[in-house]
């Protein structure tokens, strides 16, 4: 007997209820597997995008555009010369966060991308130094020490290349850790240097693929630094150098990498300049606790910045619908369609039979 008959005969053998009620037990198991399913692929993009791009948690000064939503909108309007804040907090804040146990990294980090979000990506403004013969380039990799970067973002690996980029100053060119593909071809010969782009994209549309060794431009932002002229400092170029590739991952992988060293160094900041520090906690069920915990304790330092969670610097990524969430919620919505469907005929088969033995007991 196949299958299919032996099925057959399981709902025959069941009374009219009873199948009603079989019918409703396999729908329900069915809806709580997709549940299930909808909640491990959250978890896993939450998890990725942690791990790729974001910490579970970050401190950032006040006025820095991640506090006003450069996924949806510009933080300044183009044009505008206003550097980039910095933090400005002081080491016994530092120590005090690495003694914290559910804190399992802290790495101070340059994001130059901020400005090119806040200027809506607009070309570099006039004025700024050029490289390469081809304009100022569009890359702008995330500054952080070197020895942090798989510490605070695990998720990163080296597919091809060397994994230290650590800068020392005698070295000509800076180490960059750079994406094999996906978003960061995009622009990518803008930042070639003594190589012609229209050769080297020749037969792509996604532009030339990075290669160990190539020389390229990285873009300077201005920061807002106190005592410089116009109170930013000026923008510029470093020179720099693919020393590895990153493993793909498109879809999470934000950022190229760069020695923070380095960064400060060419750019003339201090040797505790950042943009904002990146916090992985050991667990991220402590994420709210932490951030109230971080929060009184830069306000009691009579400090402005503010600390921001995972949910609000990924609220765009973990808000946009993948392919497979649709399928999902199509899915479910069927399956409590047919519960739906399954509880209307249970009742109305239990009013049909009430109907029919009414008559029955009055003769």
């Amino acid at each position: 007997m196949s299958e299919g008959s032996t099925d057959k005969v399981f709902f025959r053998g069941l009374r009219p209820g009873k199948r009603v009620f079989a019918l409703m037990a396999l729908c329900a198991a069915a809806l709580a597997s997709l549940l299930c399913l909808g909640d491990a692929l959250y978890r896993q993009r939450r998890d990725r995008l942690i791990g790729f791009q974001s910490g579970h948690l970050q401190i950032v000064p006040a006025g820095s555009p991640i506090l006003a939503g450069i996924d949806s909108a510009a933080s300044a309007p183009p044009g505008t010369d206003a550097g980039l804040p910095l933090l400005e907090l002081d080491d016994s804040f530092h120590q005090w966060l690495v003694m914290q146990e559910e804190i399992e990294g802290v790495a101070p980090v340059i994001d130059g991308s901020l400005r090119d979000a806040a200027h809506g990506g607009e070309a570099a403004p006039e004025g700024e130094a050029a490289h390469g013969g081809e304009g100022v380039p569009r890359m702008t990799p995330l500054a952080l020490p070197a020895s942090a970067i798989f510490r605070v973002l695990p998720l990163v690996g080296v597919a091809r290349g060397a994994d230290d980029i650590t800068w020392m100053p005698f070295m000509k060119e800076v180490p960059m850790l750079l994406r094999k593909g996906g978003n960061s071809r995009k622009g990518f010969g803008r930042a070639f240097s003594g190589e012609s782009v229209a050769e080297s994209a020749a037969g792509s549309t996604d532009g030339p693929l990075p290669r160990l060794g190539q020389t390229l431009s990285v873009r300077i932002a201005p920061f807002a630094v106190a005592g410089k002229a116009g109170n930013a400092t000026p923008a510029g170029i470093i020179p720099a150098r693919v020393d590895g590739l990153l493993e793909g991952a498109s879809a999470y992988a934000r950022y190229d990498f760069i020695d923070i060293n380095a960064y400060r160094a060419y750019a003339g900041l201090s040797e505790d300049a950042a943009t904002a520090l990146i916090i992985r906690l050991r667990d991220i069920n402590d994420t709210s606790a932490m951030k109230r915990l971080l929060r009184d304790r830069i306000r009691a330092m009579g400090s402005d910045a503010e600390v921001v969670d995972w949910e609000y610097l990924n609220r765009d990524a973990l808000r946009a619908p993948t392919a497979a969430a649709a399928a999902v919620f199509v899915l479910i919505v069927a399956f409590a369609a047919l519960l739906a469907i399954g509880f209307a005929g249970l009742a109305l088969g239990f009013l049909g039979r009430l109907r029919r033995e009414r008559p029955a007991a009055h003769s």
